[in-house]
């Protein structure tokens, strides 16, 4: 199974079901089944950035669901979730049928970005410790089996 290094608070977003377009600057022909990892990083300006609206409230339900209110919990270095990767777009060519209500809050959508569209989110009821990595990778075969009993 390939997988994708995201950093929170964006990892946990997918994982919720409330970010449905990852933008980055590059785009992949690949699509299929993908594992969202929340990258080790976690910069001090994205922990802050938790604080504002629509983040606030999206991530407020499920940070005391998984330690209590404290941002500092959002998991890193584990997988959180799978979702189906359906398509790759250039930003300009998302119809707005893609979006919903806080998408635009949650990406970059300025021109030469690609939209990695997801579908069938299925978040982890414990995030999977797992080393990521840059661009799409592969998930070690152990950690894959782990992936499997936990869906």
């Amino acid at each position: 199974m390939k997988a994708l290094s995201i950093i929170q608070p964006w990892a946990s977003l997918i994982a919720l079901g409330a970010k449905r377009i990852e933008t980055r600057s590059w785009r992949t022909e690949y699509c299929g089944p993908v594992a969202i990892h929340a990258s080790k990083r976690f910069p001090e300006d994205c922990g802050i950035l938790c604080f504002d609206e629509p983040f606030r409230t999206v991530l407020s339900d499920y940070l005391r669901e998984i330690h209590g209110s404290r941002v500092a919990y959002l998991p890193t270095g584990s997988i959180l979730a799978t979702v189906d990767l359906v398509d790759c777009l250039p930003v300009q060519s998302i119809h707005s049928g893609l979006f919903n209500e806080n998408e635009w809050s949650f990406g970059d959508f300025s021109a030469g970005r690609f939209g990695w569209i997801f579908e069938n989110v299925k978040r982890l009821q414990r995030p999977i410790q797992c080393k990521g990595a840059q661009g799409l990778w592969t998930v070690p075969e152990e950690i894959e089996e782990r992936l499997k009993c936990s869906l």
